[in-house]
């Protein structure tokens, strides 16, 4: 009888730790009705999908606040991002960490023993964003460096950042971008130390509802100055 009662009392107390981490590890998904970026088999997709829109949606607000733009937000960000001086603490919002906390159940995704990345990139998801890369000349620069091992945000970042206008709108890219170059330096992140009740509150509507990923970076070319008339031109002083 005592025996019974010890056993359905640990049955008890696993069910309810069980339900209790079920419910601190349930994702809200704000973006569910967007379209899908990444699709590809034997991959989370929906929660990859919410990963790049709620990366995308910090670097519009933190980058680009006043005036949302995909591609400058992530040429600014890739510039940071390249030389190792993203203020990751400041930049992340607190559903990106929730995302986070709930990409980190994806074990097949995470290398964290890795000495180029925290990201697998054996993974099924890795494969599938070097499957699905449109630019021919980023794609055969991405696979190249995956199949000799050399992978890495350090040599994938110049040459995606050198054809932004190509890469923000290449949906592939912005799965790679995401993961390898935000998701996977989280983990380097002490988020005991972030309090995100002092930010700002998150606004209503997302900042990158009604934005389209297809506008280029415009660059702006210098205003040519007209030629100075020379006053004394056309007078004979001798």
């Amino acid at each position: 009888m005592i025996k019974t009662v010890f056993k359905i009392s640990i049955l008890t107390l696993v069910i309810t730790l069980f339900s209790c981490n079920n419910k601190n590890t349930k994702l809200d998904y704000k973006y569910a009705d967007k379209p899908a970026i990444l699709n590809c088999e034997n991959i989370n997709a929906k929660l990859i999908n919410e990963a790049i829109y709620s990366f995308e949606e910090d670097l519009l607000l933190n980058y680009t606040k006043t005036n949302p733009n995909p591609a400058r937000a992530y040429s600014l960000f890739l510039g940071s991002a390249v030389v190792n001086r993203v203020k990751f603490e400041t930049v992340v919002s607190e559903h990106t960490y929730k995302v986070f906390k709930a990409l980190q159940n994806e074990k097949n995704l995470w290398n964290l023993n890795g000495a180029k990345s925290n990201i697998n990139y054996n993974s099924n998801t890795i494969s599938c964003i070097a499957d699905n890369i449109k630019s021919d000349n980023l794609k055969t620069t991405f696979n190249a460096l995956k199949s000799t091992n050399f992978l890495s945000p350090e040599l994938m970042g110049t040459p995606i950042k050198n054809s932004i206008n190509v890469s923000h709108r290449d949906n592939a890219l912005r799965a790679y971008i995401a993961l390898d170059f935000y998701y996977s330096q989280l983990q380097n992140v002490d988020f005991s130390k972030i309090d995100f009740s002092k930010r700002d509150p998150a606004p209503a509507k997302p900042a990158n509802t009604n934005v389209d990923f297809n506008t280029p970076l415009k660059t702006t070319t210098p205003a040519t100055k007209a030629p100075v008339k020379d006053p004394h031109a056309g007078h004979n002083h001798n």
